[in-house]
């Protein structure tokens, strides 16, 4: 079934075109990936579904109903989590508080079963419930901006550069967390510049460049054009193992 559904998507930071026409589609239940070099407009497509920046023309649709220039609160309300790039923790909050507040919206089961499933994900974070979110690694803020997008119980979970910075050893534990939460039946879009996790780790993928969707496949379609995928990209796309 079809989740998310962009059309046409144009956005512009003044006289510099962002976005243009961005066309992609999302099924339920998928994991799909956004990568591209850096500036490539990825960060910028994920806002403009959430709402954070103005959509200047094109179409977001989600569950059917047209999002596009929705307020960022009815968007999350509808079913969209949006983890952004940097982690964006509050740092001088505990743990606790971090996670509460990515819960605000979220209706359905109690907070104490929202919380207590964030810290079955993560459960580095469950002896530091009281510890500022400021003191703790770069792994671990990862780990807690993914929780605290989870508990508003969204139907689709947006990443946007989740292993940027961290060690390899996390960045494998985040492609399990990943298959874990496609399991438990979570829709994923995932934005990164990482290529071995991007088509390791999803089901199709999008190629950006310059703000305009290069290609698309499944990894393995991809995979078939790695000379344009690397010029894009400046690495290998030998899939993680």
């Amino acid at each position: 079934m079809r989740l998310l559904d962009v059309e046409g998507l144009e956005v512009s930071y003044g006289a510099v075109r962002a976005l243009r026409g961005v066309d992609l589609y999302v099924d339920s239940g998928e994991i799909v990936g956004l990568v591209g070099a850096n500036g490539a407009g990825k960060s910028t497509l994920l806002r403009a579904i959430s709402g954070l920046v103005k959509v200047h023309s094109g179409s977001v649709r989600f569950s059917g109903a047209e999002l596009g220039r929705a307020a960022t609160m009815r968007i999350v309300a509808a079913g969209i989590a949006h983890v952004p790039e940097g982690r964006r923790v509050w740092p001088d909050m505990s743990v606790a508080e971090n996670l509460k507040l990515g819960g605000v919206i979220a209706g359905g089961n109690t907070e104490a079963e929202r919380l207590e499933r964030a810290l079955t994900l993560f459960p580095e974070l469950r002896d530091r419930l009281r510890q500022k979110a400021g003191t703790l690694s770069g792994g671990e803020q990862q780990m807690l901006a993914i929780g605290r997008g989870l508990m508003s119980r969204p139907k689709l979970l947006m990443l946007d550069e989740p292993s940027l910075g961290l060690a390899p050893v996390v960045v494998q534990r985040l492609k399990e967390l990943f298959a874990t939460l496609k399991r438990d039946g979570l829709t994923i879009l995932l934005s990164e510049q990482n290529a071995r996790l991007a088509l390791g780790a999803t089901d199709r993928a999008y190629v950006l460049a310059e703000g305009r969707i290069l290609t698309s496949g499944t990894p393995h379609d991809l995979l078939e054009n790695a000379d344009l995928i690397s010029a894009y990209l400046g690495e290998s796309t030998e899939p993680a193992g």
